[in-house]
């Protein structure tokens, strides 16, 4: 009986040291555990906005230069007029065809310390047959020094070996003189040239723009129309061409304009229809 009294009072004494363990536990801080509070940094970000400025140039006002150059061409051998033909006829020098020939204004010139002139017919074609003999009319050799200008009497051999049997059968028979026995020279003909330029500057048109880059064509030229009248009915022609892009021709301006595909329609084909009112003169042909 006692050693129960004894066991309940233990019982109870450890009931309420356990309950003030409790107690204190409770009241106490919380230290056990340390909280690590981690803060994330602001950082303050200022944007800069870089704005860079791009500096658009436009190309330079297209140039056209045009070289037109004037060729005049002094032939070697030059046409005289001719009379008083004869029959192919025996003469000491064996059978000859005889005409007079007149040389004016054609040769300018005099003859040199030695003359020796040469002459040539055409007898229905182009072929050059040389004149045998070449004397001054009448039969007189030329005068050394003496001017040009005079009457000449040329002979050709003729017969049946001959390049003509008689120069009488000719249907169209011409004379000629050789101008390099005059002059001494010794080409065929000389060349006298004499060559000009012309700038023509053409303002950048923005309206163009939305056909570069394309492999578009671009025909500068000038059109001498014929009329006024003409302009419409040539740029309705002009425009409804297949592979014509765009087209600006007018009566009174300097310089007029076709854009075309090349790949539809060549320039040929193009300066054609432009050419239907007036002549064209091509100032240049460039990929736009």
């Amino acid at each position: 009986m006692v050693d129960r009294i004894v066991l309940a009072a233990g019982l109870l004494l450890l009931i309420v040291f356990a309950g003030l363990v409790l107690v204190n536990l409770k009241d106490e801080p919380r230290t056990m555990f340390p909280t690590t509070t981690t803060t994330v940094p602001t950082t303050s970000t200022t944007a800069t906005t870089s704005t860079t400025q791009t500096s658009t140039t436009l190309p330079k006002p297209d140039s056209t230069t045009t070289t037109s150059t004037t060729t005049s061409t002094t032939l070697r051998y030059v046409e005289v007029r001719w009379s008083d033909l004869s029959k192919c006829r025996s003469t000491s020098l064996g059978s000859m065809n005889t005409l007079l020939a007149w040389v004016g204004d054609e040769l300018e010139g005099s003859w040199g310390e030695k003359p020796e002139p040469r002459a040539y017919v055409t007898c229905d074609s182009p072929e050059l047959i040389p004149v045998d003999i070449v004397t001054l009319r009448g039969g007189r050799s030329i005068e050394p020094v003496n001017d040009v200008n005079g009457t000449y009497r040329f002979m050709v051999k003729c017969g049946r070996n001959q390049l003509a049997e008689d120069l009488n059968d000719c249907r169209e028979l011409k004379a000629y003189f050789d101008r390099n026995t005059i002059t001494g020279e010794g080409s065929d003909y000389t060349v006298v040239a004499t060559s000009s330029s012309t700038t023509t500057t053409l303002k950048r048109n923005p309206y163009l723009d939305k056909f570069r880059g394309k492999g578009y064509r671009k025909v500068d030229m000038h059109i001498y129309w014929l009329c006024p009248s003409c302009v419409p009915a040539v740029n309705n022609l002009v425009i409804g061409e297949p592979g014509v892009k765009s087209r600006s021709l007018a009566y009174k301006q300097n310089v007029s304009y076709v854009i075309y595909d090349p790949t539809v329609v060549d320039l040929e084909r193009v300066l054609e229809l432009s050419g239907a009112g007036g002549d064209v003169e091509v100032y240049q042909d460039l990929e736009i």
